[in-house]
């Protein structure tokens, strides 16, 4: 679907908002295993999204990203189902943040991210006529 591959003044496509979720997955799922460990300061992120960058989402079929993208995040929350309430409220140092967070607060600061990905997906399909 040309749409789904489309850029708006070089900003990414559908494709790539929908792989960067992917992306980042495997570091929620790793900031989470942090959360488990008791690890006091969570891993950063990398700001500049090379593992987008590098994936060439455009080029890869829609059904793949999709399917990827739900595997992952399936993980993500059969990994969260397995805690107790007690864990939830673990707290570590985000490190762009530099605040104490509690793996709830990490869930939801993780959530109003998808939002945004989501919400310029819907964008773009409004725009290119998807």
């Amino acid at each position: 679907m040309a749409t789904a591959t489309r850029r708006d003044d070089g900003r990414w496509s559908i494709q790539e908002n929908a792989g960067h979720l992917f992306d980042l997955d495997a570091l929620t799922l790793e900031r989470i295993d942090q959360y488990a460990a008791g690890t006091p300061v969570l891993h950063a992120a990398d700001i500049t999204n090379k593992a987008t960058s590098a994936a060439n989402y455009n080029s890869v079929a829609a059904a793949i990203i999709r399917q990827s993208f739900r595997e992952r995040r399936n993980g993500v929350v059969k990994r969260l189902e397995s805690f107790d309430a007690e864990m939830f409220a673990r707290s570590a140092i985000h490190p762009r943040l530099n605040i104490p967070m509690s793996l709830v607060d990490f869930v939801f600061f993780e959530a109003e991210h998808d939002d945004y990905h989501f919400t310029r997906i819907n964008e773009l399909l409004k725009q290119f006529g998807g």
